[in-house]
């Protein structure tokens, strides 16, 4: 029962935590007001996450394990590649209105904590995973390694280029243009791969 009622607390924080991230940054963001927005004492933070690092750090994971549950459902889900990698520009669709009012949480996150001199790698995790993801759908698409990396890369720089335009123009066409833009070229790419051929 502690146990249960431990983790719906962190859970709380990490939940106030992330909101008052994006709407803030990192540095417009103290312990106290997390502690406040998720209605647990001041001192309850510190139990949890003895410093803002660990608090990042812990935001990092959350996505981390938002993102890997959502990559993980593609391969269970969809048998070959090309289809997992539509799936990745859907969910990029679907994400659209949010990401053209809020930004990217993640991006986000990463640029707060390089500019409070902070470890930004965890927030950089979540982009290495992803683009390993990306990367091994190209292989097995029928790429070669180059090609494949270069793909990876061109999908995520896409996506996130869109995301960032987007958030600054406040305008989910933006988006939702260049994920067709990333369509074509991702059609197109398939169709030269050795095995589409």
């Amino acid at each position: 029962m502690a146990q249960q009622r431990g983790r719906r607390r962190r859970e709380k924080l990490l939940a106030a935590a992330e909101a008052l991230f994006r709407e803030s940054g990192v540095g417009g963001a103290t312990l106290a007001q997390v502690a406040q927005r998720a209605g647990v004492p001041a001192g309850g933070v510190f139990y949890y996450f003895p410093t803002k690092q660990a608090l990042c750090a812990a935001v990092a994971d959350r996505h981390q394990g938002f993102f890997a549950a959502f990559l993980s459902g593609l391969d269970q889900a969809l048998d070959e590649p090309a289809a997992r990698l539509g799936a990745f520009l859907d969910g990029a669709d679907r994400i659209a209105r949010d990401r053209a009012q809020l930004g990217c949480p993640v991006a986000q996150l990463a640029a707060d904590l390089s500019h409070e001199g902070l470890d930004a790698a965890p927030a950089a995790q979540v982009f290495r995973d992803m683009l390993a993801w990306l990367e091994r759908q190209f292989r097995a698409a029928g790429l070669d390694a180059a090609a494949a990396r270069s793909g990876a890369v061109h999908l995520m720089a896409g996506t996130q280029g869109a995301f960032a335009l987007g958030f600054a123009l406040r305008d989910e066409e933006v988006i939702r243009d260049e994920v067709a833009a990333l369509r074509r070229w991702l059609a197109d790419a398939l169709a030269r791969a050795p095995q589409a051929s």
